[in-house]
């Protein structure tokens, strides 16, 4: 069996992508300001950890005006998953985005967006997943279900595992930038 080689849809096969889209929308209100949390979903290992995910394997090679192809296979289901992502786009602390075309597996798109609006103390997390399926009808509807049952867990998970900012090792070890040019004191 030849993989597929991931790559970035033509303009065409996008529109038609686009066409077949679904969105899902989970909300969850964490009792902790959007500076804490922004730290933990930005973390996109962290996220597919806790949602059941596999960790990818990624490729980074160089697109030829300067930038980066980032391409990424990932094991779940017993299936090799292949696809190539868009850059993140952040927004801090409130937005932030992941998107990537399949070339394998039951799914062809998947974008994650993340929405953040503090509430005082708390904050409403909005996880919006955006799917393109490969199949139609009940394939379709088991794909969208497996999405946002992962969706739903990585907020759970995110909400449970998340620690105060007087608790947590990120807040207390501010970036320095003398010693992430020289290594963590000096070393």
């Amino acid at each position: 069996m030849t993989q597929s080689t991931p790559r970035f849809p033509q303009v065409g096969e996008y529109r038609a992508i686009k066409a077949r889209e679904k969105v899902l929308t989970v909300r969850k209100v964490i009792p902790h300001p959007p500076e804490t949390i922004v730290r933990y979903i930005g973390q996109v290992d962290f996220l597919n950890k806790i949602a059941g995910n596999p960790i990818p394997n990624y490729r980074f090679a160089p697109d030829g005006h300067g930038g980066t192809i980032t391409s990424a296979s990932a094991k779940k289901g017993g299936m090799t998953l292949n696809y190539v992502e868009l850059p993140y786009e952040w927004y801090y602390p409130a937005l932030g985005r992941a998107e990537n075309f399949q070339s394998s597996g039951p799914l062809s798109y998947i974008a994650v967006e993340y929405e953040l609006k503090g509430m005082g103390e708390s904050t409403e997390v909005s996880m919006h997943g955006r799917r393109a399926s490969r199949g139609t009808g009940f394939l379709g509807w088991i794909v969208g279900q497996g999405f946002m049952a992962a969706m739903r867990r990585a907020l759970e998970g995110l909400a449970r595992d998340i620690v105060s900012p007087n608790e947590d090792r990120l807040a207390l070890a501010p970036f320095n930038e003398t010693e992430a040019q020289t290594g963590v004191n000096g070393e």
